[in-house]
């Protein structure tokens, strides 16, 4: 498509696909990058995207203070978080308190998985398969 709207010699083809990684590249003015990006939001293209700049912070700064409100104006982007952490952000309801943190903990887990080996009853059902 980048070869359509502008021809590019074969240095600065190779140039690009240096630059994106093979990813796909948009640049321009900010209603450009937000069109672009818009567009492929609407035609279920893209149901996120990752940004990333060829260096830090400028271009990503620039991304963020003139970019993203446009974003934000057109719903595409949201301007407030609904809680405080991510689980609250997705909308997933909290784990039951038998499953709280302590159940995950490294040690926990390989305290169980120690309780497990020595059992009697789990001896002699490994026994009974082989």
């Amino acid at each position: 498509m980048m070869v359509r709207l502008e021809p590019l010699t074969l240095r600065e083809l190779r140039d690009l696909a240096a630059a994106s990684s093979g990813h796909r590249v948009v640049h321009g003015t900010p209603e450009m990058v937000a069109d672009d990006l818009e567009a492929w939001f609407r035609a279920g293209a893209a149901d996120g995207f990752v940004v990333s700049c060829p260096f830090y912070p400028a271009p990503f700064e620039r991304f963020v203070d003139q970019v993203v409100p446009l974003l934000v104006r057109r719903g595409l982007f949201r301007a407030e978080y609904a809680g405080r952490t991510l689980r609250d952000h997705l909308g997933l309801s909290r784990p039951p308190a038998s499953l709280g943190r302590r159940a995950w903990h490294p040690c926990f887990v390989m305290a169980r998985l120690r309780c497990r080996k020595s059992s009697p009853d789990r001896r002699a059902s490994i026994s009974r398969r082989v």
